[in-house]
Order: C-alpha cells, then structure tokens, then sequence
C-alpha cells in the first residue's frame, strides 16, 4: 500500500510541475504529502486545495 501511495503523490507532483507550480514531498514514504504554493503577481487572495492521499485496503468499507 505505502507504494501505491508514494506513486501517486508523485504522480501528482509530477502534474503540478508540468503546471509550472513549484510541488514538494514531504513526509515519511509510507504517507507522503505534496504542498505547492504559487503567488500570483496581482494576488490578493489565497486559495489552499488539500485532499488525502490515503487509500483503504480492498474490502475495506468506508461509507455505509
């Protein structure tokens, strides 16, 4: 699971970059976080996008 996990934060780092925003990775491998930051030029407000990396196992029942 901590692979799948680590591919994807990568994976998303690596999209953001082709996006020309400036990704890192922090954490331990096992549950990895990217953080991207960009300020725009003429910025007078802040917009902060979070969302869990986290999978659960097959089988596993989140809702309901």
């Amino acid at each position: 699971m901590a692979k799948l996990v680590l591919a994807i934060a990568t994976c998303v780092s690596e999209k953001l970059a082709a996006l020309e925003f400036e990704p890192h990775l922090l954490g331990d491998p096992e549950h990895p976080s990217v953080i991207c930051h960009h300020q725009a030029v003429a910025a007078t407000k802040t917009i902060w996008l979070q969302a869990y990396l986290d999978t659960a196992p097959v089988g596993d029942r989140i809702y309901g």
